[in-house]
Order: C-alpha cells, then sequence, then structure tokens
C-alpha cells in the first residue's frame, strides 16, 4: 500500500508540474528567450500587452526578463514600455536608445497624458 500511495502522489506531482509548465499554449507563450532583444521588438506590432515578449537575449547573449508597464493614453490608444522598448498598441515598436530613460521620449508620455 505504501509504495502504491507514493508512486500516485509522484504520478499527480508530475502532471502538476507539467501543466504548470505548459506545453504549446497558455499565458507564456509570447516569451522569446532564444530571440534576440533587438529581433524580438524591431518593427513588431503588438495588438494586446498579453502579446509582448517577457524575455529575450541581449547583446552579450543573455537572456533578459522584464515586465511590461502600460497607460491608457487620453485619446484612447495605449502606450507601452519595457526594459528594451516602448510602443502604442497596435503601431509599430521602437527601441530605446542607448544611454537613455527606459521610458517611451518625454514628448510620447506628455501627449498620452501620463
Amino acid at each position: 500500500m505504501r509504495r502504491t500511495a507514493g508512486a500516485g502522489l509522484l504520478a499527480v506531482v508530475a502532471s502538476i508540474a507539467f501543466a504548470a509548465c505548459g506545453g504549446d499554449e497558455g499565458p507564456n507563450e509570447p516569451t522569446v528567450s532564444g530571440v534576440a532583444c533587438a529581433d524580438a521588438f524591431a518593427a513588431a506590432t503588438f495588438q494586446t500587452i498579453d502579446d509582448l515578449p517577457t524575455t529575450c537575449r541581449d547583446e552579450e547573449g543573455v537572456t533578459r526578463g522584464f515586465a511590461t508597464a502600460s497607460y491608457d493614453c487620453d485619446d484612447g490608444r495605449v502606450l507601452w514600455w519595457n526594459d528594451v522598448a516602448w510602443g502604442y498598441l497596435g503601431e509599430p515598436a521602437a527601441i530605446h536608445a542607448a544611454g537613455v530613460e527606459l521610458v517611451p521620449p518625454e514628448q510620447e508620455r506628455e501627449a498620452c497624458g501620463v
């Protein structure tokens, strides 16, 4: 009995772990850890915040994880930004320039009402 219960418990734990990690679908699908950050965002257009990558490889090949912030603009658009890029949903993304704050440019924030 003890062996059977242990094997059953192991099967349940393995099933839960597999389900938590997900397969080919689920909320973590936009993650593109194998893609260079510049490629993940260059000329990309994202329709929803959930479409945005949550990881990518930096210039040194190190996988970086980050969160995306967003703001509902006064004109109805949604302005988003993270440590790699910024943009408006439904419009092309822009990679942050080197040495600047990792937020949208000031004129974009002001136009949005941030």
